[in-house]
C-alpha cells in the first residue's frame, strides 16, 4: 500500500504545473468553440499544438490541428474559434494537448459535442467502448477534409480521419459497341447477270470489362476502356463481313 501511495504520489508530482484542459461546452456548427484550461506554470508549454480528435479510446483519430497557442501562466487560458463543419453532429469529439519538447506527454480533455446548425445532435454509433466500457464513441470527420491541418510531425502512431488505408473494391463497368451486320439476299434471273439486295442492321453488343483501381483513396472514379478484346472483335466482324461479300459477288 505504501509503495503504491508512493508511486501515485510521484505521478502527481510529474504532471503538476502542466496545463490542465477543461472540458469543453458544447459547439455549434456556424457559432464558435471554447477552449479552457488551467494554465502551465512550469514554462514550458508555451508552443502548444491543439488538435481535434475522434474515435474510440484505444483507436484515436487525428481531424484537424486547430491552434498552436501559448498555454503557460503568462498568457490567456481560453481560445476560441469557429467551430468546424463536421460529421455526424455527435458528442464524439475531444481535443489533444501536446508540444514539441515532450512528444509523448499528450494531455486530453473530456467527449464534447459539435451541433449542427440548426442545434441537432445525433447519438453517437457505438453505446460502449470497443472494451465494454464506458463512454459512447463514434469517429467524425470534416464535411470538407481538404480543410483539414496536419497533426505534428512529432506526434507518433496517430490515424487521420481523413483518409485510412481502405481500398477501393474492384468495379464492373458496362459500356456497348454497334456493330453493323449485312444481310445479303440473292435472286437469280433468266438473265446471265444475277442481282442482289443488301441491308444493314446496327445492334448493341455488351462489352463488360472488370476495373481494379490501384488507388487507395475514399473514392475514385473508374473509366472504360475497350481498346484490346473489344477491337480484336470489331476487326473480325469486319473481315467476316468482306468475305460474304466477296462471295455473293456484291459491288462486282
Amino acid at each position: 500500500m505504501l509503495t503504491l501511495l508512493l508511486a501515485s504520489a510521484l505521478l502527481l508530482s510529474a504532471v503538476q504545473g502542466q496545463p490542465t484542459p477543461l472540458t469543453p461546452p458544447n459547439g455549434q456548427v456556424g457559432g464558435e468553440c471554447d477552449i479552457l484550461w488551467t494554465p502551465d506554470t512550469t514554462g514550458k508549454w508555451t508552443q502548444t499544438n491543439i488538435e481535434l480528435m475522434t474515435g474510440s479510446n484505444q483507436a484515436m483519430m487525428h481531424i484537424t490541428t486547430v491552434a498552436t497557442v501559448d498555454t503557460t501562466a503568462n498568457a490567456a487560458s481560453n481560445f476560441t474559434y469557429p467551430c468546424p463543419n463536421v460529421i455526424p453532429t455527435a458528442n464524439i469529439y475531444w481535443y489533444q494537448f501536446s508540444h514539441a519538447a515532450e512528444p509523448a506527454n499528450l494531455i486530453w480533455t473530456t467527449r464534447f459535442a459539435i451541433t449542427g446548425a440548426n442545434g441537432q445532435i445525433t447519438a453517437p454509433a457505438n453505446p460502449l467502448q470497443p472494451d465494454g466500457q464506458a463512454p459512447p464513441w463514434g469517429i467524425g470527420n470534416l464535411v470538407d477534409p481538404s480543410l483539414a491541418k496536419p497533426a505534428p510531425s512529432y506526434v507518433q502512431g496517430e490515424t487521420s480521419a481523413t483518409g485510412g488505408n481502405s481500398t477501393t473494391p474492384s468495379a464492373s463497368v458496362n459500356a456497348s459497341v454497334s456493330v453493323s451486320v449485312i444481310s445479303i439476299t440473292t435472286a437469280s434471273t433468266s438473265m446471265p447477270i444475277s442481282t442482289s439486295s443488301m441491308s444493314m442492321t446496327t445492334v448493341s453488343v455488351p462489352v463488360v470489362k472488370t476495373i481494379t483501381p490501384t488507388s487507395t483513396a475514399p473514392a475514385s472514379t473508374t473509366s472504360a476502356s475497350t481498346s484490346g478484346a473489344l477491337s480484336t472483335r470489331t476487326t473480325g466482324a469486319i473481315g467476316v463481313l468482306i468475305a460474304i461479300a466477296l462471295m455473293f459477288g456484291v459491288g462486282t
